[in-house]
């Protein structure tokens, strides 16, 4: 709830780190909303405002919230920058107050309205089910997810290559399967309640211990939004893909032999890094056992990417 974050709204001191950054990014502006429609109510340090004054009852809820909040790209990084330095949760303020806009029936965005998504999760648990009959219990399960089911095929046909060259024994997640990330992080709860629990209890029930993943996002969901939304622990873990393979790779189980003679860099994703655990090393680890990789940093890196 909102109220539970009362001292991070009534805590913010403007001082606008939530707009430039730490030193690393320093004078280089870091929130896309902000910068893109250049008014205060866009960045993090308006909508901290706009939120107290909701809850002190200065500011009703209305539709002119919604371009407000609803364009948040949870990029993070006003929050790494400011639980670094102050300690607030800027993020959890900005997801409450969408979370209540959805409960009073105004947001979320139009385009983003569960009723787009309908035709997609329509009988979603009974297709499900009927999935899982023609599955057999293993113990991990590569999660395809919508993107990379629709989108990036290249990356799941690379990954499942790796990992069956490995002799790695694992299930695939059928293509229709979705972590519910565009309703959860949209304020939806009632309904993402339904793909949540029947996620879990699908997996659950073929026995898998480990989930790898090589999508952000559904890493993210799976790790950190599905044990909220439960409130309890999961049975089984979340690994993102790059964080199994350098698993496998400090075990000897895999072994980069071909050479590639590049130079190269790494774009920390956000709901990886900031969001998703931290995950830094290990993607950077997996190039550099790659020989001939001349692997170099930019400036904006990690925690500033």
């Amino acid at each position: 709830m909102l109220e539970d974050y009362k001292r991070d709204m009534y805590w913010c001191s403007a001082c606008e780190g939530c707009r430039l950054g730490s030193f690393e990014a320093l004078d280089d502006p870091i929130c896309p909303t902000g910068e893109r429609f250049l008014f205060e109510s866009y960045y993090a340090e308006g909508r901290m405002v706009n939120a107290r004054c909701l809850m002190d009852g200065k500011l009703e809820w209305s539709e002119r919230l919604i371009d407000r909040y609803f364009t948040c790209l949870r990029c993070g990084a006003c929050a790494e920058i400011c639980y670094k330095e102050m300690g607030r949760h800027l993020l959890k303020v900005i997801e409450e107050v969408e979370k209540e806009l959805v409960r009073r029936g105004i947001g979320p965005h139009p385009k983003q309205r569960y009723e787009n998504y309908e035709k997609f999760f329509k009988n979603y648990r009974e297709r499900q089910e009927e999935a899982v009959k023609k599955m057999s219990e293993v113990e991990a399960m590569y999660f395809l997810g919508c993107d990379l089911s629709c989108y990036n095929k290249h990356i799941t046909e690379a990954t499942i290559k790796i990992l069956e060259s490995a002799g790695e024994k694992f299930a695939t997640s059928p293509r229709a399967w979705c972590c519910g990330y565009p309703i959860i992080y949209t304020g939806q709860m009632e309904q993402a309640k339904d793909i949540v629990t029947s996620n879990v209890d699908a997996i659950e029930s073929l026995g898998i211990e480990k989930i790898i993943s090589s999508c952000p996002h559904c890493t993210r969901i799976f790790k950190y939004d599905y044990p909220e939304i439960l409130g309890s622990e999961l049975g089984f873990k979340i690994l993102h893909t790059s964080e199994y393979l350098s698993e496998m790779i400090k075990d000897g189980a895999l072994k980069p032999k071909t050479p590639v003679m590049e130079k190269v860099t790494y774009h920390d994703p956000c709901l990886l890094g900031r969001q998703g655990g931290k995950v830094y090393d290990q993607p950077r680890e997996i190039l550099r056992s790659i020989p001939g990789i001349n692997l170099v940093e930019m400036n904006r890196r990690t925690g500033n990417a």
